[in-house]
């Protein structure tokens, strides 16, 4: 995971369009915010609601553009 953030933000640095700049800083953003919240869940701890919804909509969010550039990547 470490070397996929290094990689990350060499990549942020280099983009120059401001909106793929922006996008990538905030996927940055996004994977270290995810492994900092993956180290805090223990296998079995109780979560409140609010938590679980929050984090399945923000798969179900990056889901949905993923699958979006990966087969559709000319399309706006």
């Amino acid at each position: 995971m470490r070397d996929l953030l290094s990689k990350l933000d060499g990549i942020v640095c280099e983009s120059k369009d401001h909106e793929a700049s922006m996008a990538r800083a905030e996927l940055l953003q996004i994977a270290k915010n995810a492994r900092t919240i993956f180290s805090a869940i223990q296998d079995g701890q109780e979560l409140p609601g609010w938590v679980s919804s929050y984090i399945t909509l923000a798969n179900d969010h990056l889901n949905s553009v993923a699958e979006k550039m990966e087969y559709n990547p000319g399309v706006e």
